[in-house]
Parts: structure tokens; sequence; C-alpha cells
């Protein structure tokens, strides 16, 4: 048969929580979906959470 496209996202973030559902609440939902996430921090203040991104 032929093999399942990998799914991916490619998240361009400052890292402020700032609208919408927790990040960690997405992503978990994202993992359930076999959906690899690859964060891209952009801007010159980033505010993150080492433990969301991986």
């Amino acid at each position: 048969g032929v093999p399942e496209n990998p799914k991916i996202l490619i998240m361009l973030t400052d890292g402020a929580d700032n609208i919408g559902e927790n990040p960690a609440v997405q992503a978990q939902k994202l993992k359930e979906n076999s959906v690899s996430v690859y964060p891209v921090l952009i801007g010159t203040k980033t505010h993150y959470d080492e433990k969301i991104l991986t």
C-alpha cells in the first residue's frame, strides 16, 4: 500500500499565550493525532516554556 504522509505543523511564535486554549492542551491534542510540531521562535522578546516546546 501507499505509505501515509507525515503530519507536521511548523509553528511561528513569540511564545506568548494571548488567545485561545492553553498551548500545552493544544500540543497534547496534536500529539494524540500523530502531528509533529516544529516551533520557530520569532521576535526580539520571546516568551516560552521549554516544556511545551519539547
